[in-house]
């Protein structure tokens, strides 16, 4: 659903027991890669940041890479 959001609006924020996950997307270009950025805080009030460049290989589904990008963020985030 996050991958979905980001995908249409460039921003999805993803909320658990455990925090808060605030994700923006940068769209690859024709000669340039996306990039993935996220901002986490945790309820301890612990916060972090990350960004990742997407992938460029033809035929990279981006909403499938953001899922799965999303899901190690989530990970992370509730203490997997």
């Amino acid at each position: 659903q996050a991958a979905g959001q980001l995908l249409s609006s460039g921003a999805a924020t993803v909320t658990t027991s455990r925090g808060t996950l605030r994700a923006s997307l940068e769209r690859p270009g024709r000669h340039r890669p996306g990039m993935l950025a996220v901002q986490t805080a945790d309820d301890n009030g612990v916060t972090g940041s990350s960004s990742a460049w997407l992938s460029q290989r033809p035929g990279q589904d981006l909403r499938q890479e953001l899922s799965s990008r999303l899901a190690r963020e989530i990970i992370d985030l509730v203490g997997g």
